[in-house]
């Protein structure tokens, strides 16, 4: 689920080996605090004795990103002197995949993560560009893929470990996510995020737009990824594309039998359409406030949460 920590770890050597004066591991988890996330995840045992130090992005700063007026980041990463982005490639409910552009959404502290879902609501075009100006506010010199293991299937918390083995970088998070999305079979225009880049003009259209060095990437692709259930039917447009987002796309299922009561699910949800009904054994989601963003399937850290398809999503994408 998470950046193997062996990976941040060779890279804080590495950024060390280079004068590196102060090194910060950070991120800011969609619901609590990070040190519980550091402890199961590996992190504190590993790299408690290294000269990095863990933060969690709990500060912020407003600035002006190139399409929403207002972005409210984490300060500690704005004032960086050098961002060095570190993701792990997983199949994504909401976005297809999770590779370089869409981990900086960490940038985000907590819950604002959910009021950008609330607020960009079912647009997926604007959720897309939020992404994108994230990104570019804050960019990372630096963009590296963990894909020794990545993930498939349910995605990005419940799916399914697989081995990638390969670890990608580059300055341009872009051009890295193209090169994951070939190795991986994924096409681009299912990409929203990176299918937004290419409509405004600040992304490589294809493999052959990039400039490779390293293995082969016909050595590294990858057959048969089990993707996440799409959760857009954005082929269609106008009052089709409204009937059918709102009757017939993927929608979250909780699995009853998997559900431990923590109620994060009902914690991280925007609209607050989650909610436990007296004696039951697991929440309900109200269908007709439902936005679809998946959140609640993402923080869920007992696989209780799934993805299902609706009967016309389920014919399209066969």
């Amino acid at each position: 689920v998470v950046t193997d920590p062996e990976v941040v770890l060779a890279v804080v050597e590495m950024c060390l080996s280079a004068g590196a004066s102060e090194i910060m591991i950070g991120d800011s988890p969609a619901a609590g605090n990070i040190k519980p996330v550091l402890k199961k995840s590996g992190y504190l045992e590993l790299i408690q004795n290294s000269k990095a130090k863990f933060i969690d992005f709990d500060d912020s700063v407003t600035i002006k990103g190139e399409y929403f007026p207002e972005l409210i980041l984490s300060k500690t990463v704005c004032d960086a002197d050098v961002i060095i982005n570190i993701a792990k490639v997983k199949t994504h409910g909401h976005t297809g995949l999770t590779l370089a552009v869409k981990n900086c959404f960490g940038y985000v502290h907590g819950m604002r993560k959910s009021q950008w879902h609330l607020k960009t609501g079912r647009d997926e075009k604007m959720f897309s560009r939020m992404i994108l100006d994230v990104y570019n506010s804050a960019k990372p010199a630096l963009n590296i893929l963990d894909a020794v293991i990545g993930m498939e299937g349910n995605g990005p918390s419940g799916g399914t470990p697989r081995n990638f083995n390969a670890i990608l970088a580059g300055p341009d998070g872009l051009s890295v996510d193209v090169v994951m999305s070939e190795i991986l079979g994924y096409p681009l225009n299912r990409l929203p995020i990176h299918k937004s880049a290419m409509d405004l003009g600040i992304a490589p259209n294809s493999i052959r737009d990039v400039d490779i060095h390293g293995d082969s990437i016909k050595n590294l692709k990858i057959k048969n990824l089990i993707p996440a259930k799409p959760g857009d039917l954005s082929i269609f447009r106008g009052g089709v594309f409204r009937f059918l987002r709102g009757h017939a796309t993927s929608r979250p299922y909780v699995i009853t039998d998997n559900c431990r009561q923590c109620n994060k699910c009902i914690e991280i949800c925007s609209v607050k359409c989650i909610e436990f009904q007296e004696g039951a054994k697991a929440p309900e989601i109200d269908r007709s406030e439902c936005i679809h963003c998946f959140c609640c399937q993402e923080i869920c850290p007992h696989k209780a949460i799934e993805i299902r398809d609706g009967f016309v999503s389920r014919f399209f994408y066969r």
